[in-house]
């Protein structure tokens, strides 16, 4: 199993006046994102589902993440993928669900606290870079601190692989 952790793309400032679950990509957000996600299809990678914290830039993000990589997949949208969210409820989906290839879109503090809780039994930080994605694998059944890192890449890494 491969689960990729990616960080939704730049979006509206917070305090702007729109409520924070509301708060779109920017244009800038939109095309980089799209730039990030051709680096992940450049690098072959493919998923069986597509999950999104229900904030709009994360879904957003996610539905950008579907139209480039697989325009067949629906985004699925799952509460407990939003900035507060627990990353054991994370690892509980994948036990129970146990997809080959999944893809979580979500937010910082989460993506990095379910990163670090699947590759290690001890927290530590990391910081993950809006359209950064980041892959754990698996042999057989998922469990805290059982993954195993397959890359790690910023958002520039992932679109200089589409330059020429």
């Amino acid at each position: 199993m491969r689960v990729t952790l990616i960080r939704h793309g730049n979006a509206e400032p917070g305090g702007s006046g729109v409520p924070d679950a509301k708060r779109a990509l920017t244009p800038e957000g939109r095309e980089k994102t799209r730039d990030a996600a051709l680096g992940l299809k450049q690098l072959g990678v493919s998923f069986d589902r597509v999950l999104s914290s229900p904030l709009a830039r994360a879904r957003e993000t996610a539905e950008i993440i579907v139209e480039v990589c697989d325009a067949r997949l629906t985004v699925e949208i799952e509460g407990f993928l939003t900035p507060d969210g627990y990353p054991d409820d994370g690892i509980r989906w994948l036990m129970r669900e146990h997809p080959e290839s999944v893809a979580f879109v979500g937010h910082m503090p989460h993506v990095a606290a379910l990163a670090s809780a699947l590759l290690s039994e001890n927290y530590f930080e990391i910081e993950f870079k809006k359209a950064a994605a980041c892959c754990i694998a698996f042999d057989g059944t998922p469990a805290a601190g059982k993954g195993c890192l397959e890359y790690f890449l910023p958002p520039r890494a992932l679109r200089a692989m589409t330059r020429d």
